[in-house]
């Protein structure tokens, strides 16, 4: 096999052995369950997302006393945060989690509500405590059971590709994996082969790793509301931050056959060490 069809083997190898790890990674985190809901439940116990949720409760709150809220508002916030943190509300927010995981895989239409109805006491109780002077009964029952945590158009229908998930990670790895044994059984310069392959691995890992921050900024700047934005942003972060490491290993693991091919793969395993040949091994 000449080099230049070797070469052109293993980009598109490297390529597919991408998106299967992609599409697999994607499927693991995303489509099941159990790993879905433990993901989602850590997004929306980010302070980032509990501030929100606050700063929307206080809004509620204050909706017609813009001067009043401005005076509570620090303090209401943090107050209604450190319920929000309770070992109580985590029941709420797996639920709310498993919610989230049954409109990502189904055909549902409707949007993803945080319910507030089990704090909601709480919730009361610290705003008369806290500005008793200053919260009105009317005031009081403008807080819902239940906010808008994400709009129906900005939940993706996963539900739609989930198959082509599935199908894409055997696909693109099987591929990839034959022509990866036929790159390297059928070359006639074995090193050359290892070279351009942890050169590509390196290449490609380092370019996935540098796009995950636009596709962050994009993905978060497509939600509506600040709810949304901070769950997507929290959640993003939890998604990926697994993924970099594996990514890291990946370059790692890139730049060790560049230089196993460098130096040579029989001299980087010791297939020409004198002790070795000594025990007449070649």
């Amino acid at each position: 096999m000449s080099k230049k069809i070797s070469l052109l083997l293993i980009i598109l190898a490297i390529i597919l052995f991408q998106v299967a790890n992609l599409t697999y990674w994607a499927r693991f985190k995303l489509l099941e369950q159990d790993n879905f809901v433990e993901l989602s439940t850590q997004s929306l116990q980010e302070p980032e997302v509990r501030k929100a949720l606050s700063q929307k409760i206080v809004k509620l709150l204050f909706s017609d006393r813009p001067l009043v809220r401005r005076k509570s508002q620090d303090i209401i916030e943090a107050a209604i945060g450190g319920i929000l943190e309770s070992p109580f509300t985590e029941k709420i927010v797996e639920l709310t989690s498993r919610v989230i995981f049954k409109a990502l895989t189904t055909d549902v239409s409707e949007g993803i509500r945080f319910n507030l109805e089990p704090i909601k006491t709480d919730i009361i109780a610290i705003a008369k405590a806290l500005a008793p002077d200053r919260v009105s009964g009317e005031n009081l029952a403008t807080i819902p059971d239940q906010i808008v945590l994400l709009e129906p158009g900005e939940i993706p229908p996963l539900h739609k590709i989930r198959p082509l998930l599935f199908r894409a990670t055997i696909l693109c790895g099987l591929i990839a994996l034959l022509l990866f044994g036929l790159v390297l059984f059928k070359s006639k310069d074995q090193n050359f082969s290892f070279r351009w392959i942890g050169f590509f691995l390196f290449f490609t890992s380092l370019i996935i790793y540098y796009l995950q921050i636009p596709l962050q900024n994009s993905f978060v700047s497509s939600l509506n509301t600040p709810i949304a934005k901070a769950f997507g942003n929290a959640f993003f972060v939890n998604f990926t931050r697994p993924f970099k490491w594996q990514l890291l290993f990946l370059l790692i693991f890139g730049l060790g056959l560049f230089a196993m091919g460098l130096v040579g793969y029989r001299q980087a395993f010791g297939f020409h060490s004198p002790k070795l040949q000594g025990k007449g091994c070649n």
